[in-house]
């Protein structure tokens, strides 16, 4: 069983060794002032700020997701007589090695 430190100087890491600095946090978006803010700019369409998270898919594995500018994204009109509720999640494709 090996052990792996992180991050120390004169070390060659892999992107999964790398994985290891976060892991002590939870999934989720970091906790800080507009971080993935959203602002709706009409009945059906929203601005996502950018921001900061942390995927966490495993006991050891995980990474940092960051946005660097704002996404605009529109809502299906709703259903005329069921309820709804509308959320924005970033997921991780793995198959495609990327998140959305």
């Amino acid at each position: 069983m090996g052990i792996i430190a992180y991050p120390l100087n004169n070390i060659e890491y892999t992107a999964e060794d790398a994985m290891l600095a976060n892991l002590p946090i939870s999934s989720g978006v970091y906790a800080k002032e507009n971080n993935f803010d959203i602002s709706i700019t009409n009945g059906l369409s929203a601005t996502i700020g950018s921001g900061l998270a942390f995927i966490r898919y495993a006991t050891a594995k995980g990474f940092t997701v960051y946005m660097n500018e704002p996404v605009a994204i529109t809502f299906d009109s709703a259903d005329p007589t069921l309820s709804r509720i509308d959320r924005v999640v970033l997921r991780w494709i793995e198959s495609e090695n990327s998140v959305t």
